[in-house]
């Protein structure tokens, strides 16, 4: 057993924490984490601008030299000694954790970032160079470090500086490996700052390009952008305190969308804040009417764009994705109720609007849950590859993609002895043909909806069969077939079978036809038979030509494919080199108008095609 002693207790000076658990302080060592230590060092200038000392940020990438360097034109960084520290405060606020202007009643009234008095620190500790030049006093001041250790003290430094400070720093690759700036990444940040601090002008140039971003429209020019490409429900609401900007509308896309900050800082989890604008939209609108609806179907559309300024926020964890302060989910839904009611009042018809759609999104909902429930618990069987259909003839012995079905007519027409067999690398046979027989006559699918059709036991167990899932669960990858075969006599009543089944595949997995793997067996109707060969037609001339002069054939007509034996159902329907068979393409506008025309409420242009009727 080892000592376990005081000699066995590290403690870490400084900066040697961050650099051993990174994590801690910027979430990850990835990409993430590699940009979010830029965001530290603008987050401090913000800082400045939400106190009014600065109005200009510029950001300069070398994607050469992995160096970014940040610039602005605020008050500059104290560099006298610091009373507790006993070093100059320059070196405090880049080496000294907790150390910071932003406790209680510091320099700012509303902080960004360095809450925690780690957030440069933890640049600095995680950079390999990290040098940093502030005016002071008609002074400017340059110090230098390097993975967040001084290399020497504070002096006066010989570059330019009209005002502000600039930080310029390069990632440590020991940290942070392969990592490299997204220009893309830090342009899309900057056009969110433009437009949460209206009045900053704000440059990102990266090497040696410039991109500007500027905002006087704040919030609402942010969520004028986002909805550029959607239809509106109503002109968009706007509402603006001391305390937070928030701006929404409802628009025609699906789901609902939320943009959210805290001090400028994006929340991508949003957080108290954004819950509080949710709840106050479902309420106020609920109040308005005399049924209640869910949230989700209220807010279906809804895009919003919210910051709010809080002077002693909580986030959950260092990186700020979610904001956890509970008063301000108070704060945001009493105002935003009260304003809400207000609009909703005023603005014609609006909430009448949203409540019938809120109501529209209830049925689909209910639907699909009954879809989804009818189309589960199929009675079934263990198959070698899963749970089958008890009536399944199969062909375990095969992969999907040499697999075929045949969805024969009934029990009696059942050709699962004539099934066609291959030989494995080892010469043994085995089929690749599975058998599904129906029971009489399926229903017209064009007059169900999914729900309906599958509490047919025997349309519930076929789509069991092909495994591709249907409606929102479809997904072609799973199925169990490279082609679907419909078996059934060539008569009037076999031709509307094969109808009812198409119209099955065009209702509930059209995608199964856009793919083609919908095959329609050309069984014949006559059948010749002499003492050389057997031949097939669907004439008695047909059949006669195909013999010679001599030949004196047996010609008899198919009653049905239950009377076939299983050589013959072999040769005719199943044998890809005797077989006939016809490909169901899919033309969309065309056949879809089509099979509604022929398979709609009129029989009268079906049976007619069907020859079901004289």
């Amino acid at each position: 057993m080892s000592d376990y002693s005081a000699r066995n207790i590290q403690i870490l000076k400084d900066l040697e924490h961050v650099r051993r658990r990174p994590g801690m302080y910027i979430g990850d060592v990835g990409l993430k984490g590699y940009h979010h230590l830029l965001r530290e060092v603008v987050d401090n200038v913000v800082d400045e601008f939400l106190d009014g000392h600065v109005d200009r940020l510029h950001v300069t990438i070398n994607t050469e030299t992995q160096t970014v360097e940040v610039q602005d034109n605020g008050r500059g960084i104290p560099v006298s000694e610091h009373p507790q520290a006993n070093i100059s405060t320059l070196t405090a606020v880049f080496t000294k954790l907790h150390a910071g202007g932003k406790f209680g009643q510091g320099a700012y009234t509303s902080a960004v970032a360095g809450l925690h008095g780690i957030g440069v620190k933890a640049v600095n500790a995680l950079s390999t160079e990290l040098t940093v030049w502030t005016k002071r006093k008609r002074t400017v001041w340059k110090q230098q470090f390097h993975q967040g250790k001084p290399v020497g003290k504070v002096k006066k430094a010989g570059r330019k500086l009209k005002r502000g400070t600039i930080v310029r720093f390069a990632p440590d690759e020991a940290i942070f490996g392969s990592a490299k700036w997204n220009p893309k990444t830090v342009a899309s940040w900057m056009y969110d700052l433009a437009h949460l601090c209206p009045g900053l002008k704000i440059r990102l140039t990266v090497d040696g390009e410039h991109q500007d971003f500027a905002s006087s429209g704040g919030l609402a020019s942010m969520l004028e952008a986002a909805t550029k490409d959607a239809d509106l429900l109503a002109d968009p609401i706007a509402l603006s305190t001391d305390d937070f900007d928030l701006a929404f509308c409802w628009t025609d896309l699906q789901g609902e969308f939320w943009r959210s900050f805290v001090n400028t800082v994006r929340t991508p989890s949003h957080g108290t804040h954004v819950q509080g604008c949710k709840k106050a939209v479902v309420d106020a609108l609920n109040e308005t009417g005399d049924s209640k609806f869910r949230g989700e179907d209220l807010r279906e559309g809804l895009v919003g764009v919210v910051h709010v300024r809080v002077p002693e926020p909580l986030f959950k964890g260092q990186t700020k994705a979610k904001l956890e302060n509970p008063e301000t989910e108070q704060l945001l839904y009493d105002a935003v109720k009260q304003y809400l009611l207000r609009q909703l009042h005023q603005t014609a018809g609006l909430a009448n609007k949203l409540r019938e759609r809120a109501q529209r999104l209830q049925k689909a909902r209910d639907k699909y849950r009954a879809e989804q429930k009818a189309i589960k618990g199929s009675k079934v069987k263990k198959g070698a590859r899963g749970l089958l259909p008890g009536k399944l003839v199969e062909a375990p012995n095969c992969t999907p993609a040499e697999r075929e079905l045949f969805i024969v007519e009934g029990d009696s027409a059942n050709p699962g002895p004539a099934r066609v067999t291959k030989l494995t690398k080892q010469g043994k046979p085995y089929h690749y043909q599975e058998v599904y027989p129906l029971r009489g006559k399926n229903f017209n699918a064009m007059r169900k909806d999914l729900a309906t059709a599958a509490k047919n036991q025997t349309i519930k167990d076929l789509f069991t069969c092909i495994g591709t899932g249907v409606g929102d669960a479809f997904d072609i990858r799973r199925c169990r077939y490279s082609a679907i075969y419909l078996l059934a006599d060539a008569d009037p009543d076999g031709r509307h079978i094969v109808a009812l089944l198409l119209s099955l595949f065009v209702r509930h997995m059209p995608d199964l036809i856009r793919a083609d793997m919908i095959r329609v067996v050309q069984n014949p109707l006559f059948m010749g038979v002499s003492a050389r060969k057997r031949v097939y037609g669907d004439t008695i001339e047909q059949v006669q030509q195909q013999f010679g002069a001599k030949e004196k054939p047996t010609v008899r007509r198919f009653k049905g494919i239950g009377e076939s034996n299983s050589d013959e159902l072999q040769e005719y329907a199943m044998d890809p080199k005797t077989r006939k068979i016809l490909r169901v393409a899919w033309d969309e506008e065309n056949d879809a108008r089509l099979v509604l025309l022929y398979m709609g409420k009129d029989s009268t242009a079906r049976k007619e095609l069907l020859e079901l009727i004289d």
